[in-house]
This record gives structure tokens, C-alpha cells and sequence, in this order.
């Protein structure tokens, strides 16, 4: 469901695995991400419990990561659907949207990731916030 909402919430963590101890996890904005395991590569990573495909994404100079299932649950959108394949700069092995405002897209993400909630951020005006939902098409 879509609505407002300003907290992300407390960290949940997996009930039916335990990680590696070589892997650290939490749970943020409801994606799990794996850091410091030594089997972490820049699009994959797995450990004896999990595997994740992560999508990297840079909007205005600024890095992003979530994994590629949580942007393909949403298919009518820029990034959920093959649309998102015109942004792909190999050099960078990430999708580039460098005149977008990473303001916006931190929100754009949460979005993605919460499920469909969507929070506009404190000092973005609502035309320039819209014209980032326009670009990146996520339903109002």
C-alpha cells in the first residue's frame, strides 16, 4: 500500500537464516545488505546463506545500491523495467542519472524498497519532487 510516511522504521533481521560470521547484516529500509564478507562483489554477493543481486545506481554524483528483485517488483517504472538499460554505463558498472537530484531519489528508492511508500523530502519543492516521479515513473 501507498501512503506517507517519515520513519523508516527499527532494523528486522531473518528468522529462518543466520549469516556467516564473516558477514555483517542489517536490515534498512527493508532491503538486507551484506557488508565486510569476503565473497562481496560489486553486482553479487553471497555468502553460505544468501545471495544478492545488486543493482548500482549513481543519481547526481551520488552512489546508490539495492538489490535488482526490490526494482523489478515495480515493472511499469523507469527502474523496474528494461527501460532502465538506456542508463547503463559499463565503465561505471552502474546506472548514471547525472542531472537527476539525489534528494528526490533517496525518496524514489524508499519507495522501492518500503513497498510503495512514498515521502517527499523536507526543502524539495512539490514541482521539482514531481518532475523526479515523472522522470523516473512512479504512480501517484
Amino acid at each position: 500500500s501507498s501512503g506517507i510516511n517519515a520513519e523508516y522504521g527499527e532494523p528486522q533481521y531473518s528468522q529462518s537464516h543466520s549469516l556467516c560470521t564473516h558477514c555483517f547484516a542489517l536490515q534498512e529500509m527493508a532491503e538486507l545488505i551484506v557488508k565486510d564478507c569476503s565473497e562481496v562483489s560489486s553486482q553479487s554477493t553471497t555468502c553460505s546463506h544468501y545471495t544478492f543481486n545488486y543493482v548500482t545506481i549513481i543519481v547526481g554524483g551520488e552512489v546508490f545500491k539495492t538489490q535488482k528483485e526490490t526494482l523489478d517488483r515495480y515493472p511499469d517504472t523507469l527502474l523496474g523495467s528494461s527501460e532502465r538499460e538506456r542508463f547503463w554505463v559499463s565503465a561505471r558498472e552502474a546506472y548514471v542519472f547525472t542531472e537527476r537530484c539525489r534528494r528526490s531519489f533517496e525518496a524514489i528508492l524508499y519507495f522501492y524498497q518500503s513497498g510503495g511508500i512514498l515521502s517527499q523530502p523536507k526543502n524539495i519543492y512539490g514541482e521539482s519532487f514531481f518532475d523526479e516521479l515523472h522522470f523516473f515513473k512512479i504512480p501517484l
